[in-house]
């Protein structure tokens, strides 16, 4: 289920497989929602583990796991 998209200003590469991005919209979830998080021109389909709300000017860390889930922390 597409939730909505986080648009992004700003991108920080941590690794090979974890970045973070600058909210630059709304974006609140509630546990087990999936959401899309706009990387560019690419489209990371996310699952939120636990509680996630991102606020304008907030950062989120992104991160892809082998199994090319991506798990949110704010």
């Amino acid at each position: 289920m597409r939730v909505g998209a986080v648009a992004t200003d700003t991108r920080t590469t941590q690794g090979p497989n974890r970045f973070t991005e600058r909210v630059s919209s709304m974006q609140c979830l509630r546990d087990g929602q999936d959401m899309v998080v706009a990387v560019g021109d690419v489209e990371l389909r996310a699952h939120a583990d636990a509680h996630f709300d991102a606020r304008s000017g907030d950062d989120v860390t992104v991160v892809l796991d082998p199994a090319w889930t991506v798990a949110l922390w704010s």
